[in-house]
């Protein structure tokens, strides 16, 4: 039978522990970065160096972006390929895990042709036509 509890109720104790492979406790914290997280020790410091030594220590990149996506037409593009790939038969998407990448690295790849016109993906190539012989002058009178 469940128990209901009331305002004014005993109250059960509850924690949640994270534990090692070995079953001790681990606090899943790693406590050696205390010193330099600790506000005050920044701050500290920034008085006397007057830098702020905490940040990140990665090289700057830089370099012509202009030709790179905004944040939105890249969002869009993937909005678009992903209602593009809802859009194939069930067992197409089933193939590929229902991923449109999975799909596009696929279709992208032309050793995969034949597959895709097996698929319904993909139209035959055209028979290349075969040329006229010519007709020698000679034998022609």
């Amino acid at each position: 039978m469940v128990e209901i509890r009331k305002p004014y109720g005993k109250r059960q104790a509850v924690s949640l522990r994270f534990n090692d492979e070995e079953g001790k406790h681990d606090g899943r914290t790693e406590q050696h970065h205390k010193q330099l997280c600790d506000i005050n020790n920044i701050i500290r410091s920034y008085d006397k160096t007057g830098l702020v030594q905490h940040v990140n220590q990665a090289k700057a990149m830089y370099g012509d972006f202009t030709e790179v996506n905004e944040y939105q037409e890249s969002l869009n593009l993937v909005l678009r390929a992903q209602a593009s790939f809802d859009e194939l038969p069930s067992a197409i998407r089933r193939r590929f895990a229902n991923d449109p990448g999975a799909f596009m690295e696929f279709v992208t790849n032309p050793e995969n042709l034949d597959e895709m016109i097996k698929l319904g993906l993909a139209n035959p190539p055209d028979p290349e036509p075969t040329p006229e012989p010519e007709k020698d002058s000679a034998t022609a009178e």
